[in-house]
């Protein structure tokens, strides 16, 4: 039995592709980065684009495992520290009363001690490197959908590199191939796992040239 919800959000999607015709689409490709400029030697992370399928338009997140593993390694870290870097309000802080009368005071408001956020920074840092070192993490190749009022939502975490337009292309015939049906994550990389051996071959490194920086003006 189909989900009305979803068959409605499916029909408002084509309908919007029907009537906004202002978008600069390429060969069927809405890009969002400049990727002149760049090194061709360099590890990719992320990266988004919009493209067409059918009758509707699908808003592509692509990242690869190894951003996926990283992300990984932050949320461990979080796990192992809640909230220590956000100030928490509801410690405990000192009242501030407002004097009414010889023997009455109310509170208006509390006061509370600054948090050393550099310090917490550094704290969080030290605990990553060891999670890090430590964390038996394994990313699989992996693709997420979900349908909004203007398009297709797709997450797909794959082990390739995108590092120019001829790779986004590749990237995007992939995407619309497993949308089809065509060909299955499992089928075009069979048992494929990164793991910390493969994070350790890419050098640790953080995340690389920030592709905001080259953001296209639409």
């Amino acid at each position: 039995m189909k989900n009305l919800h979803i068959e409605r959000l499916k029909i408002r999607a084509k309908q919007y592709h029907r009537t906004q015709r202002t978008a600069h689409f390429q060969d069927g490709m809405l890009i969002f980065h400049a990727y002149d400029g760049l090194p061709m030697e360099r590890l990719t992370w992320w990266d988004d684009v919009t493209f067409i399928v059918n009758d509707y338009r699908v808003a592509l997140a692509w990242t690869h495992p190894r951003m996926a593993y990283e992300d990984a390694i932050d949320s461990e870290t979080d796990r192992l520290t809640p909230n220590f870097l956000q100030q928490n309000l509801m410690r405990e802080g000192t009242p501030v009363y407002k004097i009414l009368g010889k023997s009455r005071k109310k509170i208006i408001s509390t006061s509370y001690e600054p948090v050393d956020r550099t310090a917490r920074r550094a704290q969080w840092q030290q605990l990553r490197q060891q999670v890090m070192q430590s964390a038996d993490i394994q990313i699989q190749p992996s693709l997420a959908s979900r349908w909004c009022n203007y398009s297709r939502l797709v997450s797909l975490c794959v082990p390739i590199e995108v590092r120019d337009e001829a790779d986004l292309h590749q990237l995007v015939y992939l995407a619309r191939r497993l949308l089809k049906r065509e060909v299955t994550l499992e089928g075009i990389f069979p048992d494929y796992r990164y793991t910390r051996t493969d994070w350790e071959r890419d050098g640790w490194h953080n995340v690389g040239t920030d592709l905001h920086a080259h953001r296209i003006s639409l």
